[in-house]
């Protein structure tokens, strides 16, 4: 589910548009993280130190954006989709909701290193920390915005 774009909404919640992706996002750990770049140029030197060809650092010219990557896995039929209705905003947190898919234990898939990751312009709305959460609820990163970083 990683090839495309997706555009969602969830019911009355923040609308999320993955804007770019990658198989291979360089992650060095099987952690699943989540980034905040709020201008084109630290986003630029973190897709240059990673040597991700598929990204461009243009996507973080408006308000700036996240990075949430699937973590390192060694082998293909790994993937992850926004899941509209686990994501909203609560109090000053958004809880960006994430399906996280793994091949089954019979599946054939080749056997590569990948470490998927998606790219999101940051969501309107009011919040200063960004929780990810899987589809058992089950928090798999987080990520502070800075305080100039105001929703829409």
């Amino acid at each position: 589910m990683l090839g495309g774009c997706a555009l969602w909404q969830s019911n009355g919640g923040p609308g999320v548009n993955v804007v770019q992706d990658s198989d291979y996002c360089g992650t060095p750990t099987p952690e699943a993280a989540m980034r905040y770049f709020g201008s084109p140029e630290p986003f630029g030197d973190w897709i240059t130190d990673r040597d991700i060809r598929e990204l461009r650092p243009s996507a973080a010219s408006l308000t700036g954006v996240l990075v949430v990557e699937l973590g390192q896995r060694p082998s293909d039929g790994y993937s992850f989709a926004p899941m509209p209705e686990a994501t909203r905003i609560e109090d000053d947190t958004m809880y960006l909701g994430m399906r996280w898919d793994q091949p089954e234990i019979d599946d054939h898939v080749a056997q590569v290193l990948i470490s998927p990751c998606v790219v999101i312009p940051r969501p309107q709305g009011r919040y200063s920390r960004v929780v990810l959460v899987d589809q058992l609820g089950k928090q798999r990163g987080e990520v502070k915005l800075p305080e100039n970083a105001h929703g829409r």
